[in-house]
C-alpha cells in the first residue's frame, strides 16, 4: 500500500502527481465504456461499485492528513472538495449504468469535470504552499 507523507515533502508533490494520473485512468476507462455505450455496445462495460477510500490514492493520503492535522481548515475543505468529486463520479457511473452515454461523455469532457479537478489540485498546491 502506498501511503502519504506529512505535507512540507516532496513525496506530497509526487502522491498528487500520482492521484492526477489514477484520476485521468479513471477518466480514461470510463470515458471509453461511454464510447462504447454510444455504439451500442454494452458488452465488456466494467462498473465499479460505490467508493472505496482505501482504492483511492488521495483518499488514503488524506486519511493521513486528517490524523496529522484533525482541525486543519485546508485540510477539512480539501476532503470536502474530495467528497464532492467522488459523487460527481458516482453521478457519472450511474448515467453509464443506465445508458445515458450522451450526458456521461458530456460529463468527462466538460469544463465541469475540470472545474472540479483544478479546485482539488489548487486546493493541494496551497495546502503545499502553507506547509512549506
Amino acid at each position: 500500500m502506498t501511503h502519504c507523507t506529512p505535507p512540507g515533502t516532496w513525496s506530497l508533490l509526487d502522491e498528487l502527481e500520482a492521484a492526477r494520473d489514477a484520476l485521468d485512468r479513471w477518466r480514461g476507462l470510463y470515458l471509453e465504456m461511454a464510447l462504447r455505450l454510444r455504439r451500442g455496445r454494452r458488452s465488456g462495460l466494467v462498473m465499479r461499485q460505490g467508493h472505496d477510500e482505501s482504492a483511492c490514492r488521495m483518499g488514503r493520503c488524506l486519511a493521513q492528513l486528517r490524523a496529522l492535522h484533525p482541525d486543519d481548515p485546508y485540510v477539512e475543505e480539501l476532503d470536502m472538495l474530495h467528497e464532492d468529486f467522488h459523487a460527481y463520479a458516482e453521478a457519472t457511473k450511474r448515467m453509464i449504468a443506465e445508458g445515458r452515454a450522451e450526458e456521461a461523455i458530456a460529463a468527462l469532457t466538460g469544463l465541469e469535470f475540470e472545474a472540479r479537478r483544478g479546485a482539488l489540485t489548487e486546493r493541494i498546491t496551497r495546502l503545499i504552499a502553507k506547509a512549506a
